[in-house]
């Protein structure tokens, strides 16, 4: 029964913010020994974990701006995910700025 479960593109980005944040600290504090273990936990691959987790490094003002929806409205998870692959928290402001 699909229609009961919203497609992943469907997810607002907070969602997706939040989870990446819940994983990082669940590796932090050592609850899990992998991310195959959240994976297990989640039931979804690893390879999505690793996709998502980059979101928990965003910089706090883009993540401030994306709970309070002062986002760009052409802003999308794969926006989202590609800019958070940058360590430098500049150059994810430069990229959200060009959206």
């Amino acid at each position: 029964m699909s229609w009961l479960r919203p497609s992943v593109r469907q997810i607002p980005s907070r969602c997706w913010i939040l989870r990446s944040r819940r994983w990082l600290a669940l590796l932090i504090s050592r609850q899990v020994d992998s991310i195959a273990d959240i994976g297990r936990r989640e039931g979804v691959a690893r390879a999505w974990i690793s996709n998502q987790l980059p979101l928990a490094f965003l910089a706090l003002d883009i993540v401030r701006a994306i709970l309070t929806g002062g986002h760009p409205a052409a802003l999308t998870l794969d926006h989202l995910i590609e800019i958070a692959g940058s360590p430098s928290w500049v150059d994810q402001r430069i990229a959200i700025a060009s959206i």
